[in-house]
């Protein structure tokens, strides 16, 4: 399913480099291949940096919006995919997560940018928004690759709380 993406950026210290999508796009969450789930934001810019503004990391900003249909795409999602969701119907708060993997391609330095370890932390924000914050030790490494993006790889526990919080927010009605 894609959900609509209103910022994307990212900045990493540790290979010089940020990436950025300053126009509205989409935030694709689907199964990769097995137990394993993406997050996926592509039609990123890629630029060095010296001393970066933003905090390390990675930072998107999604919209839950029209909430029915949002609502309607994640149940087939869920039900897709058997995913096991969480029955309260209160908004939650806020959601703490330990992805798989959280990366970055950077085709003009020619660098795969990755952490094993981290923290992605959902957020829900005004008028059907939540952001989504992955932090940790990134590395990088020299690989070819053609399209700057930002990927988050998620178990399948980790995807059904993750569809679970999106739920609760769409249906809540912010």
């Amino acid at each position: 399913m894609f959900i609509p993406l209103l910022q994307a950026a990212a900045v990493f210290p540790v290979a010089g480099w940020a990436l950025d999508r300053p126009t509205a796009g989409t935030l694709l969450f689907d199964c990769h291949h097995g137990d394993i789930f993406v997050l996926k934001a592509t039609g990123l810019a890629a630029a060095p940096v010296d001393e970066p503004a933003a905090p390390a990391g990675i930072h998107l900003e999604a919209a839950l919006t029209p909430p029915r249909e949002m609502t309607a795409q994640l149940e087939g999602l869920a039900a897709h995919h058997t995913l096991a969701l969480g029955g309260s119907r209160e908004p939650a708060g806020e959601l703490t997560l330990r992805p798989l993997l959280a990366a970055a391609h950077v085709p003009p330095a020619r660098l795969f940018i990755y952490a094993e370890a981290s923290t992605l932390t959902v957020r829900p924000g005004p008028e059907g928004r939540v952001t989504i914050t992955v932090t940790a030790d990134f590395k990088a490494r020299q690989i070819p690759c053609q399209e700057a993006d930002l990927v988050i790889h998620l178990d399948k526990a980790a995807a059904a709380q993750f569809c679970s919080f999106l739920l609760r927010r769409a249906r809540s009605g912010w």
